[in-house]
């Protein structure tokens, strides 16, 4: 409720104050970070009989992104995974390596995404009306913060969704620079 939204209002003004100027980081390890959410939704999942699939390449690299960053993103993307999906559904994470890139995916088997709504879902305080989603708690805030810190890493993200079949977030991120030797 309001302490949630008071978050993420706070962190979307954070992220507009460090706006490109980053402090020296640590990139993060993709696969870990998964993980840790992944076990931060345990309970969540299993109240809800969710399958939560998980796929990790072997040998991912460092993303070029704080570990902070990435576990926001994912933490997100997870939680909406489970928030939207229905019961005895699934929610398929993956993160695979691209050409310089990692690619992260979060898919499931929810409610879906109206086709005309899909170019505003990053909005701020955006939020579906349908009677489906009434009862959710949200405030339209998580996927704005997500795009914020994706666009920030020079990532992407992308989206596909059938309504009443579910909805796969994509996420490219850039690699770290290897270490000088």
């Amino acid at each position: 409720g309001l302490v949630e939204l008071i978050g993420n209002l706070l962190s979307l003004s954070r992220i507009e104050i460090e706006g490109k100027k980053r402090v020296a980081f640590e990139p993060a390890e993709a696969s870990s970070v998964v993980k840790e959410v992944v076990e931060l939704y345990r309970e969540k999942s299993q109240a809800r009989n969710l399958r939560v699939d998980v796929h990790l390449d072997p040998g991912i690299p460092r993303i070029n992104v704080p570990a902070e960053d990435l576990r926001t993103v994912l933490v997100n993307l997870i939680g909406n995974a489970i928030k939207y999906n229905r019961d005895g559904g699934t929610v398929g994470i993956r993160a695979s390596r691209l050409d310089g890139k990692v690619r992260l995916d979060v898919a499931d088997t929810g409610l879906g995404i109206q086709a005309q709504n899909l170019p505003y879902i990053f909005d701020e305080f955006f939020r579906e009306k349908k009677k489906e989603t009434r009862d959710i708690e949200g405030n339209g805030l998580g996927l704005a913060i997500v795009k914020r810190l994706v666009d920030r890493s020079s990532g992407r993200i992308e989206v596909q969704s059938r309504e009443g079949e579910g909805s796969t977030f994509s996420v490219f991120l850039p690699l770290a620079a290897r270490p000088l030797t």
